[in-house]
């Protein structure tokens, strides 16, 4: 069974993202070492991560 980050559905990042930009981030975080993503690590501690955050810790650009 896949593991697949339980905010993938509702995170606001991924509509914001070109498709490229988009499969990687769900490749390598969504579903994949989603524990790594700086936004998921931001919502655990109780915050709300910034829009433009990427998982790797990158600002959008």
């Amino acid at each position: 069974m896949e593991k697949v980050c339980p905010m993938f559905e509702k995170c606001p990042l991924l509509p914001k993202l070109s498709e490229e930009q988009r499969e990687v981030v769900i490749k390598n975080y969504c579903k994949g070492n989603f524990e790594n993503c700086a936004r998921k690590k931001i919502k655990n501690s109780g915050k709300m991560p910034p829009a433009d955050l990427m998982p790797d810790g990158s600002t959008l650009k």
